[in-house]
């Protein structure tokens, strides 16, 4: 499989540092429709590599913080009728390849209301959206409701699971995962951490690879690292740069994580985690 993650600088939507209003809702408009408009380019980009399958990073629609310029959430997220799924399944038709898109949507809950949603829309290589996977740990997000299932999807190369920046974080969710089937676990992020993600991939022998995006107004720096492909032996075996955009590829082979997972979960005694499912 030939994996292609799509890495992008952010622009002034991201830049969660600032303090009260600092863009009209003109303005959060603009730069939620630049960086669609980039990640598009990359992701055909990636395409022409030959790609199998590609990852954008988090929410490449993200309209700012109502902080930032008094809009309403649900007011400047799309829903499923949106334009830019059609483009998007378009591109993928178009290079015979499988896309993870990560996005905010907005859809209709069993109470008549709506909700916007933290979510990765998956389309395959005819550029069909066969599922779509809603972040499940979204902590502090604002104006964000959380997803209830876990997601593994199947390609001919082998199963993908997926899971959004936080969700990596707890090393549940890539259990789950990996119990669930998945030889790879694709993360479209914000926040990128090579020493929680390296212990995913080795402790559940499968391959991790997370889409970054770098932060608007430095490198990426500290403990986060950029966009990555993780071996299940623990090894990184891609990396982006720390400073921009990038589209990085990796050719790796899904069939190799049985012999890895036979090692790391052959012998597992889960009759006896009785405090797995327990609250904090």
């Amino acid at each position: 499989m030939r994996i292609g993650l799509i890495q992008t600088k952010q622009n002034q939507n991201y830049d969660f540092h600032q303090k009260g209003c600092f863009e009209t809702v003109e303005e959060a408009r603009k730069n939620q429709s630049a960086m669609v408009e980039k990640t598009i380019a990359m992701v055909e980009a990636a395409g022409k590599k030959g790609c199998d399958l590609v990852v954008t990073p988090e929410a490449i629609n993200f309209p700012g913080l109502k902080r930032f310029h008094g809009g309403d959430l649900e007011d400047l997220v799309p829903d499923m009728s949106d334009v830019l799924w059609e483009r998007l399944g378009s591109l993928a038709k178009k290079g015979s390849f499988w896309l993870a898109a990560g996005a905010f949507l907005k859809r209709q809950k069993m109470d008549g209301t709506y909700g916007c949603y933290n979510s990765a829309v998956i389309f395959d290589a005819e550029g069909k959206i066969v599922s779509v996977y809603d972040k499940i740990h979204t902590g502090r997000d604002e104006g964000i409701e959380s997803g209830d299932h876990y997601l593994v999807f199947a390609m001919p190369e082998g199963n993908v699971g997926i899971c959004i920046c936080w969700d990596i974080q707890f090393p549940e969710t890539a259990r789950e995962l990996a119990l669930r089937g998945a030889d790879l676990i694709i993360v479209p992020t914000w926040g990128w951490e090579s020493l929680y993600s390296t212990a995913r991939a080795y402790e559940n022998g499968i391959f991790v690879a997370a889409a970054m995006g770098v932060p608007y107004k430095k490198p990426i720096d500290g403990v986060r690292t950029p966009s990555q492909v993780i071996g299940p032996d623990g090894r990184i075996l891609a990396t982006g740069p720390a400073d921009g955009d990038a589209v990085i590829i990796c050719d790796i082979e899904l069939r190799e994580t049985k012999k890895y997972k036979e090692l790391r979960m052959g012998d597992r005694r889960p009759d006896t985690y009785t405090m797995i499912g327990a609250r904090w």
